[in-house]
């Protein structure tokens, strides 16, 4: 019987050099295709996050505008002024497209320059403001798209906000009942009536509390006699987190409708602890709520829900 044995300062016989040499150049391009697809995902979403910052800041400062411009004739649409830093109402920056983008003084945004900005100004129906633009100065209500591109225009984000007309104020809703439910008493519910003699559209919600510390994450309108829906909610796609205390939620999808003398239960759901992420359910029995619901043309006063 023989047996071979190997002399281990022979190195590798030609036939496993070949064969390491085919294993290799077979793993080589996935690992390097699952490398490059990692390193890619990691640059967009970095330049995700950044676009989404900028166009925060946009959407702030274009709603911090003046509905329209107090010098001109009421229903007047368009850029009147001559300069970025000039802006004063909202449809001053209806078609302005910037790269790189720039701050409401119209200085360069550093870090920003592989960037474009492009916003549109639309008067819309209050019936509808998520449909098709209403002509030019003709309704109280103005949706704000802010764009945000990158690498050529083929990746983008988009916020959209809605803008109202505030002209007035006016004891128009009367609180009638709330408190809170929900199995561990996560949700706020009131029953509100429409006594100003005529129909609204509800566009903003506002609700304030000193605490406990938490965050809603949807509204939902209940119409006497009529199905419920939702009117706002927590998207993670479009970095939109939960609400606090304090913030104002805009009903972009659909303004609620409320004809005179009629009723409608507005329900603000799953309180949680945190912001963003999944969080827990926060109890929020004992507390108290100031709602401040925003219609059109007027703003109507807060009023308080009791614990």
């Amino acid at each position: 019987m023989k047996s071979r044995i190997r002399n281990p300062n022979s190195g590798f016989s030609l036939i496993e050099v070949v064969v390491l040499i085919v294993v290799v150049s077979l793993a080589l391009p996935p690992i390097a295709i699952l490398m490059y697809q990692t390193i890619s995902d990691s640059a967009q979403s970095h330049m995700q996050a950044k676009a989404l910052e900028l166009a925060k800041g946009l959407m702030e400062e274009i709603l911090s505008k003046e509905f329209e411009d107090q010098q001109e004739a009421s229903g007047s649409f368009g850029t009147e002024e001559a300069t970025r830093a000039a802006y004063d109402d909202v449809d001053d920056y209806d078609g302005l497209s910037e790269k790189p983008p720039r701050d409401s003084q119209g200085n360069i945004i550093d870090a920003c320059s592989g960037f474009r900005a492009k916003i549109a100004v639309e008067n819309v129906q209050p019936s509808s403001p998520g449909g098709s633009a209403a002509p030019d100065g003709t309704t109280q209500f103005k949706r704000v798209t802010t764009t945000i591109e990158w690498d050529g225009g083929e990746h983008s984000l988009k916020l959209v906000g809605l803008v109202t007309n505030h002209t007035g104020y006016t004891d128009g809703l009367t609180l009638l009942e709330g408190g809170v439910e929900g199995k561990n008493r996560e949700n706020l519910r009131f029953h509100v009536h429409n006594d100003a003699g005529k129909e609204i559209y509800l566009t903003h919600l506002k609700a304030t509390w000193a605490a406990p510390e938490a965050y809603y994450e949807k509204i939902k309108v209940e119409p006497e006699g009529a199905k419920g829906y939702d009117i706002w909610k927590k998207d993670d796609k479009s970095g939109i987190p939960r609400m606090g205390s304090g913030n104002v939620a805009m009903f972009v999808k659909r303004c609620v409708q409320v004809p005179a003398s009629a009723d409608i239960w507005i329900k603000i759901e799953k309180f949680k602890d945190l912001a963003e992420g999944k969080g827990k359910n926060v109890d929020m029995s004992g507390t108290d709520f100031t709602i401040e619901l925003w219609g059109t043309p007027y703003k109507y006063q807060p009023f308080v829900v009791p614990p």
